[in-house]
Parts: C-alpha cells; structure tokens; sequence
C-alpha cells in the first residue's frame, strides 16, 4: 500500500502543482479528473511513462501538454509490458510524437483530442512490439513530416473511426516508415493539405 499511496501522491502533485512528470512501475493505477499535466522542459521529457513493468495505467478525462522543443518529448509512452488506457481529455504535444509505444505493451487511446505543432511531431506512433489501438479520436498535425497515425519497425496499430487532419508537407495522415508494420484503418476521415501529403 505504501508503494501505491506514494506514486498516487506523485500524480497528485504532478496534476496540482504542476511538476510535469510521472513515472510509473508495478501498480495498478487510475487517474481521473479534469487537471493538467504540464512538462515545460526543453528538452528530452515525457509526462507519463510506463516503465519496464507489467503494471497498468487509465487516464481520463486530464488534458497534458508537453512543450519541450528538442529532442524526444512524450506526451504518454509505454515502455513496459502493461496496458495504459487513455479515454477522453486533451493531449497537446510541441515537438515530438504525442502517444508513443515501443514495447511489448498496449496503448488503448478511446476519444479525445491529440494535437502536435513540431516537425516530426506524429500523433500516435507504433513502433517495434509496440501495438496500438485508437477509437474515436480527433488528431491534428500542424508541421512538416508529422503523420497522424504510424507505424515503424515492426509496430502494430489499428484505428477505428479516427478523425485526422495534417497541415504541414510530408505528412500523410497514416503514415508507415522504416521496418514498416500493421496499420489497420477501420472508416474514420483522414484528411492532408501539405505537399506531398497522400491520404
């Protein structure tokens, strides 16, 4: 218990103070509420992991917002082997990919709204063992070279009546890269406007 009630405590102080990072290892943890999760650093930063552990995550209904500008900044990424659940709230990403998996896990992401303003900077991105599940999701890509869902080198990601729109060039709204993958797409709306952005 007291391994839990101190990761909830770090949650806590995340969502009301602000601090902008939580990592979370061997528990069973859900968070809900309509706070927010702020990383203000300008480089390499993630606001919620789940980090080499079988333990599970749901977050609903909180908006996160990652403003870091270089290097590989997270919103929510999977590197363990459990499941985080994402349902509704706001995910808003500066520079990199907003949703991430690159692990044996699973991300399920269930409606809400992902925003990305950076180059590179996917919505949802699937790579390796990761594997991925959208639904009823808004995505939006404002930069150059920012897919809305992708997969590279291996990765497993399926969407189901995803609403996506990409802005900038090269960025076809599902998207596939080196080692390619499984990029499943049931009905949903995809939309580019950028040069060289096919749907």
């Amino acid at each position: 218990m007291k391994k839990r009630t101190g990761i909830i405590g770090i949650l806590i102080a995340v969502l009301v103070l602000g601090i902008g990072y939580a990592a979370i290892a061997n528990v069973s943890l859900k968070v809900n509420g309509t706070g927010t999760i702020t990383m203000n650093s300008p480089n390499t930063g993630t606001n919620i992991t789940l980090r080499n552990t079988a333990g599970n995550l749901t977050v609903s209904g909180v908006t996160i917002r990652n403003t870091g500008t270089t290097g590989y900044t997270y919103a929510i990424t999977n590197s363990g082997t459990g499941t985080v659940t994402v349902n509704s709230g706001t995910i808003n990403c500066t520079n990199y990919v907003a949703l991430h998996n690159a692990s044996s896990g699973r991300l399920n992401i269930n409606g809400g709204t992902i925003t990305t303003k950076g180059s590179h900077a996917n919505g949802v991105f699937a790579y390796s063992n990761g594997k991925i599940n959208i639904t009823d999701t808004n995505i939006k890509t404002s930069s150059n070279n920012s897919g809305a869902i992708m997969v590279t080198g291996g990765g497993t990601l399926t969407a189901n009546n995803v609403t996506a729109e990409t802005d900038g060039n090269s960025s076809a709204p599902i998207r596939s890269d080196r080692g390619g993958g499984t990029l499943t797409v049931n009905e949903g709306i995809y939309t580019s406007h950028g040069t060289g952005s096919p749907v």
